[in-house]
């Protein structure tokens, strides 16, 4: 019996010869797969990796839309929420800026309080209509470019196991 089969003792099942010869299994519990019996060479077991479901993609891609939306160097939410909010403020400034408002004029969308859009540190970012409009269509874009990468990565088969890492997605800041 070798060292480590005596180190691990009742524990390796030395009956079972079914599955390597001259070796014996040893259980997850204690550290997973097969020691040669004559020489006590370890051989962990290959990791099976398991596929990349869809399902897992969607998930974060949603993460990342939610994660950091950066628009002029300031950080927003883009929960689900947020991004109707955005989106039907941005038709309203549209819709303001086809009636008239100017750059400058934060009064566009309330004649008695000036506008702005809350960022995720609580702050109040002044925005008049044209720049509205601008922080809509960048949300928009943000989304849609996530959405687009995480199609791409769902009709790669198999879906890679790196799916989750950084460079396959879009990076806040930069315009895609």
């Amino acid at each position: 019996m070798t060292n480590f089969a005596m180190l691990v003792g009742d524990i390796v099942d030395h009956t079972r010869t079914d599955f390597k010869p001259g070796y014996v299994e040893v259980p997850d519990n204690v550290c997973g797969g097969w020691i040669r019996e004559d020489e006590g060479i370890f051989s962990p077991p290959v990791p099976v990796a398991e596929p990349v479901l869809p399902d897992q993609v969607n998930t974060e891609r949603d993460r990342r839309i939610e994660d950091t939306f950066l628009f002029q160097g300031v950080a927003y939410q883009l929960d689900q929420k947020s991004q109707q909010n955005i989106t039907a403020k941005g038709a309203q400034a549209k819709f303001a800026v086809l009636d008239g408002a100017i750059e400058g004029d934060l009064r566009w969308a309330n004649p008695a309080v000036d506008f702005g859009w809350i960022a995720t540190d609580n702050t109040v970012t002044p925005m008049d209509a044209p720049t509205m409009a601008a922080f809509a269509d960048a949300a928009d874009l943000w989304v849609t470019s996530h959405i687009m990468a995480a199609h791409a990565l769902k009709q790669m088969d198999p879906i890679p196991s790196g799916y989750a890492t950084a460079a396959v997605w879009p990076q806040p800041g930069v315009a895609t």
